[in-house]
């Protein structure tokens, strides 16, 4: 019971700093919303989310195979995030590897039919694969 109290108390303890970590990386403070993000995923390392927001933030600060990982571990912890894929998928785009990014954008509109963000920019990608192929 009392591991049950603790693992509930650890939760709870990411989730706040989670929150925290979404305010600060909202005002584009990247550097804290990371240390709280650590913090976050030191609490309970199965949390996909903050995977996904720290892979935005090193995707933010260029740190593109960092972000992938962070990315890889969300979908890997949470299979069923569009979100993830969406955000694997454009850091993808911005390496220019636009295979990937394609079949990224492919699973998050499979897992979010609706999403016209991941509709448009797998529009993008083909387009950008496109001109590469044809320069």
């Amino acid at each position: 019971m009392l591991t049950a109290i603790s693992s509930f108390s650890q939760n709870r303890k990411a989730e706040k700093l989670y929150d925290k970590a979404v305010k600060t990386y909202d005002k584009k403070n990247y550097v804290k919303a990371l240390s709280l993000l650590n913090k976050s995923i030191d609490a309970n390392p199965k949390d996909a989310d903050s995977y996904n927001l720290r892979g935005c933030i090193f995707q933010d600060l260029n740190r593109h195979k960092e972000s992938i990982e962070d990315f890889n571990t969300s979908i890997d912890l949470k299979e069923d995030n569009p979100d993830a894929y969406f955000n694997r998928a454009n850091t993808y785009y911005d390496l220019g590897v636009y295979i990937s990014a394609i079949r990224d954008y492919e699973k998050s509109i499979q897992l979010n039919p609706t999403d016209q963000d991941s509709i448009e920019m797998k529009k993008d990608a083909e387009n950008a694969l496109i001109e590469l192929i044809n320069e």
